[in-house]
């Protein structure tokens, strides 16, 4: 029993090292402030909207139809960022799409684009929490994630839970804090 334990935390170590540096590099390459352009936005930089990454792992289950629905559905949400990126809803859904065909990274870059277009909003902050919890596992983004979505909205319960199911199940050395 202990074997199992040491490789899985030593396969968590591993994972969770070269997230993080995978993750500094890759900020800086997604999100170019152009504050000094006058637009007060920031610009997407990040893997193209419309990009239909599927692995095939994650939709295995889906008919053809079903993915060329999705493909249109991520073409329509690209198509309206297009005309104004400034738009929080299309990157939420940009976000959803890419996470169901198992393009976590694509879903990541859209919903880190939202954080910073409306930092105020819950959505991306905890849709980044569950993604960093278990698609991308940096358990410390997912609790930063997570404490910004409670910050930005004490009353929304879900985020307390996930939180707590992190620390709980997964935060090693955290685990009091669930």
């Amino acid at each position: 029993i202990f074997n199992q334990y040491a490789w899985a935390a030593i396969a968590m170590f591993i994972l969770l090292a070269v997230a993080v540096v995978y993750r500094a590099d890759s900020l800086k390459r997604i999100f170019v402030s152009s504050l000094g352009r006058g637009s007060g936005t920031a610009v997407y930089a990040g893997r193209p909207v419309n990009e239909f990454r599927a692995v095939p792992e994650e939709v295995k289950l889906f008919t053809e139809d079903q993915l060329t629905e999705l493909q249109k559905r991520l073409n329509d949400w690209a198509h309206s960022i297009q005309g104004n990126p400034d738009l929080l809803d299309p990157w939420l859904q940009v976000g959803l799409v890419k996470k169901v065909i198992g393009d976590f990274e694509g879903a990541r870059d859209a919903w880190e684009y939202a954080s910073i277009i409306r930092p105020k909003n819950i959505a991306s902050f905890k849709n980044l929490g569950e993604l960093y919890w278990h698609y991308l596992p940096d358990f410390p983004r997912a609790e930063t994630n997570l404490r910004q979505a409670i910050e930005n909205d004490p009353t929304y319960i879900d985020s307390f839970i996930t939180l707590s199911d992190i620390y709980r199940y997964s935060y090693q050395g955290k685990s009091d804090s669930a």
